[in-house]
């Protein structure tokens, strides 16, 4: 190999440099781990598609290191505005906590490369993936320089984040499923100044993003941090080609007028699309960020849940990369972050065809529910949180057999920000405790059995809230979410926990097979427990009879009656409370997404129950009725 030629074996390649790909190499380089990192383009881009970065994105940069000079050069967005054919009809105001900044991606591309500088990393520009071949030992990868030779790279895992029209994605032969939208799109960065003394009104702002909904179209306001604010439009029927006059004619007619634009860095016209792969493994090549899911810009989500995939995947990597963990680990990535990528896809295109509605009935739907929701404060309340990401909740990696599911706990979530110290070591588990000393030795011990995996530490319950007000333990991931939860009865079940993915467990995918999660056999046989539904769920019964179940959130379902055995499959899980006919107290169940449980008959042969959606969010069931028979 020639002095100075980068080596031709690694442990990650990752395709792709923008800000998905430097999370991910940053994050392993922070372990100790080999990172090659290619990206096709000769430079970084100029421009800046995302402009925003939420508050978990803020904590994903908090734990690189990097948060502070992040946030120095953006700004704080206080406020979202949303108006119908120039009037007002809602507001989302945002806290310290929900509150998101302006960044745009170029500069967040700037912040990270410093970092992966720092950390000994670098990123090798102009190489184009053109060959992907999976052997057991590891991954091939052929790439052309801007010259047009090749190069020939063997990694044992590799990372897709080559965006939109990823070449990882193509040769792995997954899906990305979903449309474009049939409007075009166009937009401007430039300088906007009041033609008149009080034109423009509160458009000028540099701190609240505004959202002008109207029959001709929507125009939407970002400020910049340079002074200059994003101008982003749906095109006018006839028109292909962005330019300064048109989008000053938008702006014009769609905004409250009287301002001027001047001085554009950037004019474009694009096309907008809402898809998501099947899967976003494939053997030992994953997909984050754009390669694994495009949506529409509403609501500034795209970066963020790039970050976010990177942050998920590379310390699990890591741990596997050092025999700290087993391939089992792995395996959650897509459980996690597709359930994640799904809903965000969802949202954002709900909310694009919300800005697009021209028919005057629909408008006015709309502009009934944005004032209602406004006047009720639901959408600072409870949607601010959704979308800074304090809301994003995975289903629990592992429940112990005899342990009842929570409704409270903030398994699956982030561990309030702030909470713990810094220093901590980057791939430890952290076992905090609440309560008595008794709780905090116990702990102490359990953590003093995963040597270098498990730090224990004690928290005052009095230094801010806590997921729950009860004595217990918290096992929080090196992510910063928790990995469990519960009371003092509870804490053994922790082994069984960490037993399941350090070390290896031998149910996991091995070498290059790509992930299948089967139920577990002879789960139906045995009346339980909740497994998890792999790909297809095939009931070979005759007479099966199946509906799907909607339950809004705070609503129940009707008492059903149930004379034949059932499955239950949650499509969109989360809490709910189980109710009989006779008084007894009802049971606090969790309905995690993508899981199916055998439900058989008592011996009285048939059994009458209810279900009341206890979460944040509406349950959809699907039930199998084996054996012929209508629910009641």
């Amino acid at each position: 190999m020639p002095s100075g030629a980068p080596p031709t074996t690694t442990d990650v390649a990752i395709v792709g440099a923008g800000p998905t790909g430097l999370v991910a190499a940053c994050e392993l380089l922070r372990h100790g781990i080999r990172v090659r990192l290619i990206d096709a383009r000769p430079s970084p881009s100029a421009h800046s598609k995302a402009l925003l970065l939420w508050p978990r994105s803020m904590d994903v940069l908090d734990r690189l290191g990097v948060a502070p000079e992040a946030a120095g050069k953006a700004i704080p967005l206080r406020r979202f505005s949303y108006y119908s054919s120039g009037r007002p009809v809602a507001r989302i105001d945002f806290d310290a906590t929900t509150v998101p900044q302006c960044l745009p991606q170029r500069s967040t591309e700037e912040v990270l490369t410093s970092l992966l500088h720092s950390l000994g990393g670098t990123v090798e520009r102009g190489h184009r993936l053109v060959e992907l071949d999976q052997r057991p030992a590891g991954v091939r990868l052929v790439t052309h320089d801007q010259e047009g030779a090749a190069h020939t790279l063997t990694a044992n895992w590799v990372i897709g984040a080559d965006g939109a029209h990823s070449t990882v994605r193509d040769l792995l032969g997954i899906e990305f499923v979903g449309a474009t939208y049939p409007n075009a799109f166009m937009l401007v960065d430039a300088f906007a100044t009041a033609r008149r003394r009080g034109a423009g009104g509160e458009l000028l702002a540099r701190d609240i993003a505004h959202y002008y909904q109207s029959p001709g179209g929507v125009l939407v306001v970002v400020p910049l941090p340079d002074g200059r604010s994003r101008f982003f439009v749906n095109a006018p029927d006839g028109h292909q080609t962005a330019s300064l006059e048109l989008l000053q004619d938008l702006v014009e007619r769609r905004g409250p007028g009287g301002v001027d634009l001047a001085d554009p860095e950037w004019i474009s016209t694009f096309e907008v699309h809402h898809r998501l792969v099947t899967r976003m493994r494939g053997g030992r090549c994953f997909l984050a960020g754009d390669a694994a899911h495009i949506h529409s810009p509403a609501g500034g989500q795209g970066l963020n849940t790039g970050l976010q995939d990177a942050h998920n995947l590379a310390w699990k990597l890591a741990a596997v990369i050092t025999g700290r963990a087993g391939p089992a680990l792995l395996d959650t990535y897509h459980r996690e972050r597709h359930a994640v990528a799904r809903q965000v896809v969802r949202d954002t295109d709900i909310q694009t065809r919300a800005w697009l509605v021209s028919a005057p009935w629909k408008v006015r739907v709309r502009d009934v529910l944005l004032r209602a929701a406004d006047a009720t404060g639901v959408l600072t309340r409870a949607y601010a949180p959704v979308m800074a990401g304090r809301r994003i909740t995975y289903p629990p990696m592992l429940r112990p057999p005899g342990r009842r599911a929570r409704r409270h706990g903030g398994v699956g979530g982030a561990f309030p920000a702030g909470r713990l110290a810094a220093g901590e070591p980057a791939d430890a588990y952290r076992l905090v405790t609440v309560g008595p000393a008794a709780l905090a030795e116990r702990a102490a011990a359990v953590a003093a059995d995963w040597p270098d995996l498990v730090a224990h530490r004690t928290l005052d319950p009095a230094g801010g809230p806590l997921p729950c007000a009860r004595d217990g333990y918290y096992l929080v991931r090196p992510d910063g979410y928790v990995a469990d939860h519960g009371h003092p009865e509870d804490l053994e079940s922790v082994h069984a926990l960490l037993a399941a993915f350090h070390p290896a467990s031998p149910t996991s995918e091995e070498s290059a097979m790509t992930t299948t999660t089967e139920p577990t056999a002879g789960a139906a046989t045995r009346g339980g427990p909740w497994v998890e539904l792999g790909a297809a769920l095939e009931v070979d019964a005759p007479g099966a009879r199946s509906w799907v179940e909607r339950i809004p959130r705070g609503e129940a379902r009707p008492l059903h009656t149930h004379r034949r055995p059932w499955l239950t499959i949650v499509v969109s899980g989360g809490t709910a409370q189980v109710s009989g006919v006779d008084d007894a107290e009802p049971e606090d169940v969790e309905l995690v997404t993508g899981t199916v449980k055998f439900n058989p008959l008592p011996a009285e042969g048939s059994i009458r129950h209810a279900l009341r959606n206890t979460g944040d969010t509406d349950l959809v069931l699907v039930a199998v009725e084996l054996g012929g028979g209508e629910p009641a």
